[in-house]
């Protein structure tokens, strides 16, 4: 469907008659006013003449596009893009005028070609998606038998909608009694509604619809209110019965609506978001009739054309609402039909496809749209397929398209789903509730043919295709993953209607908490009545607790996957800051984290620093501690503090108060050579003069006992 036919319907020029000599300029007017069957043998005969006129040739190819012709188009098109002489547009259409003409293999090759030359060009996506998803759309087939109404003829007909005991829809095949108006683009009748009695493929001979209006312009598509009583229709923009053109000379669509009384029809009413600078049209209402889904290309949409919604408040129609990019592409998205299911079923020529406009599916799970759902090789075509509706109580429905005919004019097709309804219910797996929310991957025959949230009840409903195993994969945030299938064995004897559950188990939540103890580093004693301020590194807060009788102090439930701090401070003590983070904690975790006070005048053992006897050099072991007094310092850049070495009470009182200095001073240059000043350094002996145990002269100790005089302290001068 191309961007002319669905906008009927857009946009139409003035009915001008042209005189001129020249061909080529004959062809440029009847372009600019888009009479596109009379531009398309002028530009033929003139191109003739001269073909290497590209500007020309790009404008036949959009004439033929206009007209539904994909081959004709596909051929003017190569002529520009083969002689490198357009834009991304032109190769753009080229492509798509290929997957018109099911020439997938060539389209892959000049997509390749297209992102080459067209980088960053947003379209890409879209086109490699087409090739890509090709083997899963035409998989689809199957699922729908699909045949051509009794009453289709020579002129277009589209747009079905079930109304009475039979259809509604809109054709240019024109009728007794009509206006014989010409549509400028196709040199045919004006589109207007007619109404059919029948069912299942079968009908009366078509009726024109009789409205309350009688326009000599294009009429239709129209939808109706659940009990009928209420109808909505596209019109062409009129004022007293004359063509009502917006600056650019185009003739935009807008949308009315009229009640039906006693003799019919009545009153048009033009609905307040109507605009003679773009246009409403092909409007669909919700089952309570609450809810007008409709397409535009009003500002503020993904694409060209979008689909909206507007709400009625109980008095009027509120301002338009854009579906979002779950609905909309970069396309036309066009044609909303919205059954008693809250299921919406539009066309697109902007997502991965067939070729020309392809019918997708999305349903409504709360405020959210899921993504949309290609539906396959039955209903959609490599031309164009649109105009759908759906009856779900029957599994049937029908649509247009412009498949046969080499994709120029439009019949109506009645459907019926081939398939078994089921429903896929996803609980948690310890407390049975459901789930709304889910992710439901469905793969069908190993492919993968998307993705459906379920709904508050914790269900997707969805009818498969009974010949098809299925696998469905569900995630949702905090639950590991669940699955099940449905084999085609199964689904063939369930009479039509099956159903499985899945189980999901909930992932624990993670906990983060975090405590310690305040304590003198010197004697290890816990600090009572400080305050202790935890900091998110993160976002900034701040909050504080006061250390108990023991110096414990706790917070709970920290954000995860943050850096925090923990801090205190003391009177002549330093101003300790301890790190740490909640990253990667699954379930709940405690976190330790005590906070050491160094005060003026304590006095610290090092651990571990142990000499040789009668030597001074240091140890590895001995190293390793004094590390510690280097990173100390490090933290506590003010810190200055004496080194005391301490020796056994073995051997001459001097020569040991000598070993105790010889040890302290190397002790100290260690540290130095990490990188400390020497100022804040003072290394001093005190021999045997300060032992930790009875271990003095005459008395008799083993080498352990002796070993732990032979120590190392650091007192701190000042903070």
């Amino acid at each position: 469907m191309n961007t002319t036919k669905i906008i009927f319907l857009l946009l139409f020029g003035a009915i001008l008659s042209v005189h001129a000599t020249a061909q080529m300029k004959q062809a440029d007017k009847a372009y600019e006013k888009m009479a596109y069957q009379q531009a398309v043998g002028l530009y033929e005969n003139a191109l003739k003449k001269d073909t290497s006129n590209f500007a020309a040739w790009t404008k036949l190819g959009n004439c033929y596009r206009n007209l539904s012709d994909s081959r004709n188009a596909e051929r003017a098109y190569h002529k520009v893009v083969a002689a490198n002489a357009g834009s991304a547009d032109e190769h753009y259409l080229y492509i798509l005028a290929m997957f018109s003409n099911q020439r997938y293999s060539e389209a892959k090759n000049e997509i390749t070609a297209f992102e080459k030359r067209y980088t960053g060009d947003e379209r890409i996506v879209m086109l490699k998606g087409c090739t890509k998803n090709l083997d899963e759309y035409l998989q689809k087939k199957n699922s729908y038998s699909v045949k051509s109404i009794n009453r289709n003829g020579t002129a277009s007909d589209i747009c079905p909608v079930p109304y009475g005991d039979g259809i509604v829809f809109i054709s240019d095949r024109g009728s007794v009694g009509m206006r014989k108006t010409t549509n400028t683009a196709t040199n045919r009748s004006f589109y207007a509604p007619f109404y059919a009695k029948g069912t299942a493929g079968s009908f009366d001979i078509a009726t024109k619809l009789e409205t309350y209006e009688n326009s000599h312009y294009h009429s239709g598509p129209v939808c109706f209110s659940a009990d009928g009583s209420l109808m909505m229709i596209t019109r062409s923009n009129t004022a007293d019965g004359k063509a009502a053109m917006d600056e650019k000379g185009m003739i935009r669509l807008q949308i009315f609506s009229s009640a039906k009384g006693e003799k019919g029809w009545g009153l048009e009413v033009s609905l307040p978001f109507n605009s003679t600078n773009y246009s409403c049209m092909h409007p669909s209402l919700s089952a309570d009739g609450k809810v007008l889904y409709f397409a535009s290309d009003m500002p503020g949409g993904q694409g060209g054309i979008d689909i909206w919604q507007s709400n009625w408040d109980g008095s009027s129609w509120g301002a338009p609402v854009n579906l979002g990019d779950k609905v909309n592409s970069i396309g036309d998205d066009v044609f909303p039909f919205i059954t008693s299911e809250n299921v919406l079923y539009y066309s697109s020529n902007g997502l991965p496809g067939l070729g020309g406009l392809d019918v997708y599916m999305s349903e409504k799970n709360g405020g959210a749209w899921n993504r949309s759902e290609n539906l396959g090789g039955d209903i959609n075509s490599s031309q164009d397929d649109f105009g759908f509706c759906y009856i779900p109580a029957s599994k049937t429905g029908y649509f247009s398209s412009n498949r046969n005919d080499q994709g120029i004019n439009d019949d109506i097709y009645f459907y019926e789903k081939l398939c078994t309804n089921t429903n896929i219910a996803v609980a948690d797996e310890e407390t049975g509730k459901p789930l709304a929310g889910v992710s439901v991957k469905i793969i069908e025959n190993g492919v993968d043919i998307g993705n459906v949230l379920t709904d508050d009840t914790g269900i997707i409903n969805r009818c498969l295709n009974p010949s098809r195993n299925y696998e469905f994969i569900c995630e949702r945030e905090k639950y590991n993953n669940g699955k099940a299938t449905l084999s085609s064995s199964q689904l063939a004897a369930s009479s039509g209607s099956a159903s499985t559950s899945i189980s999901m188990k909930r992932i624990p939540d993670s906990i983060a908490h975090v405590e310690g103890r305040v304590f003198n580093a010197d004697d290890k004693q816990g600090v009572a009545g400080l305050t202790v301020s935890l900091v998110n590194k993160k976002s900034g807060e701040t909050k504080t607790a006061t250390t108990d009788a023991a110096g414990k102090y706790r917070f709970e439930k920290l954000d995860i996957d943050c850096d925090y701090e923990v801090r205190t401070k003391k009177t002549d003590c330093g101003e300790p800051i301890e790190a740490f983070n909640t990253k990667g904690i699954v379930g709940t975790k405690t976190i330790t984290m005590d906070i050491p006070l160094l005060c003026k005048n304590d006095v610290i053992t090092i651990d571990n620093i142990y000499y040789d006897y009668k030597k001074f050099d240091i140890r590895p072991d001995a190293a390793l501690e004094l590390d510690k007094i280097v990173a100390i310092l490090n933290k506590y850049p003010n810190m200055r503090i004496e080194l005391r070495s301490h020796t056994d009470s073995r051997g001459n009182d001097n020569f040991n108060l000598k070993l105790s200095d010889d040890r302290a001073n190397s002790a100290a240059l260690y540290i130095v050579g990490k990188g400390i000043d020497s100022k804040r350094i003072v290394a001093k002996g005190y021999g045997e003069k300060e032992l930790l145990n009875k271990c003095k002269n005459g008395v008799k100790c083993d080498e352990k006992q002796h070993e732990e005089n032979r120590r190392t302290e650091f007192k701190i001068l000042s903070l």
